[in-house]
């Protein structure tokens, strides 16, 4: 089946994405999602791209199994050979721009969420570290390779940056990439959250030091691509909150993380490159923070956590918005007709002023039923024009 979409005013534009993540007047409210998994791809495209954009798709289709979007999640729980991500690529750039036109998205952005902490294997092979195997600095000084031991890892990933900005070019649409991912890789995939919680006690100093070794990392990356004039945007994503609030007590939180945090996004916001963040929970707490740090734009005001009303009155002369349309109701749970009033109630709120994008409080999972994705990207459309 593929989907069948109504037509949408304005063709892809990359200065109506740039422009709402900035809050400048645009002609419509942007739709934008970070993930579109496998089988949405292929509804909306006809065919099946042997992948999706979390894990990339494979070299050479013809000599590769095809990746679908439950096997690339389970290996998420696993421990991945660089090997196997350099068997990867970003979905490739013209396919990225068809659904682009299909769906009438401003941007396509690749994926690029892990610094490479690595793993030492007996066998004498390095896989990164997905399994919160590690417990404690004697594990870390044994078995554990820091990302400033690797730094150049991202170039592999600049030949397709490269491809995109080109292909791109050619039909006015943006390129971004998501990076960025800093405290959550080290209590999710090192750690795990008990052992990183423990650690912030026991041996905080360890914490800052892998801290430290991610954020020179990601310095060094946004240079790059600041330099080579790779990116319209960036969107950077870690997530640091639970629903109730910050993992960790505000005052800790801000030396710890919100001063690494900013120096990460000072290359982009000195070269005015728009920055959108990403994190799951509840920020009141930090939202300030993130707008003296410079964000553009926050994604996506969690629907379980923080109230979207709010936060555009409160915050919306000074932040853009993008997501909150939730992924349970009405998105997986409701009807068309549920969607297409929980968008209304979205643009009666967030559309005056400018600085909003709507999209999911997620991503495109594949268990959206078909007959909701298709109401959803239609009422965007219907609903955002100004």
């Amino acid at each position: 089946m593929k989907y069948k979409f109504k037509e949408y005013p304005g063709k892809p534009d990359k200065s109506r994405i740039i422009n709402a993540i900035m809050g400048k007047p645009v002609d419509r409210v942007p739709n934008f999602e970070q993930l579109y998994e496998d089988k949405i791809i292929e509804k909306i495209l006809g065919r099946h791209l042997g992948g999706d954009m979390l894990f990339g798709v494979p070299q050479d289709l013809k000599k590769n199994e095809v990746i679908h979007s439950d096997q690339a999640l389970k290996k998420v729980h696993e421990n991945i050979k660089e090997e196997y991500r350099s068997s990867l690529r970003p979905i490739y750039a013209k396919d990225f721009i068809e659904i682009c036109e299909v769906i009438g998205q401003d941007s396509i952005m690749p994926i690029e969420l892990l610094a490479p902490f690595l793993k030492k294997n007996p066998d004498g092979s390095n896989v990164f570290i997905m399994d919160k195997s590690f417990k404690d600095r004697k594990d870390v000084e044994k078995n554990l390779i820091l990302p400033t031991e690797n730094m150049d890892y991202f170039k592999r990933l600049i030949p397709y940056l490269k491809e995109y900005k080109k292909e791109a070019g050619k039909k006015n649409i943006a390129v971004s990439i998501m990076g960025g991912m800093l405290m959550q890789q080290i209590y999710e995939f090192v750690f795990g959250l008990t052992d990183f919680s423990l650690l912030l006690y026991d041996d905080l100093m360890l914490i800052e030091d892998l801290l430290d070794a991610g954020m020179e990392y990601w310095i060094n990356f946004s240079k790059y691509i600041i330099k080579e004039r790779l990116v319209d945007f960036i969107f950077l994503a870690d997530d640091v909150a639970f629903n109730s609030g910050l993992f960790i007590r505000y005052d800790n939180f801000k030396k710890l993380y919100l001063d690494r945090y900013k120096k990460m996004m000072e290359p982009f916001a000195a070269n005015d490159i728009p920055i959108v963040f990403h994190s799951d929970g509840n920020l009141y707490e930090i939202m300030n923070d993130l707008i003296e740090m410079g964000v553009n734009c926050l994604d996506p005001i969690d629907p379980y956590a923080m109230d979207y009303k709010e936060v555009k009155k409160k915050y919306g002369k000074n932040i853009s918005i993008m997501g909150n349309i939730n992924l349970t109701f009405p998105l997986t749970q409701g009807t068309p007709e549920d969607v297409k009033k929980d968008i209304k109630d979205h643009m009666d709120i967030c559309k005056p002023g400018y600085g909003y994008i709507c999209a999911t409080s997620h991503s495109a999972v594949n268990y959206i039923p078909d007959e909701n994705f298709v109401a959803f990207i239609d009422t965007i459309h219907e609903l955002g024009v100004y």
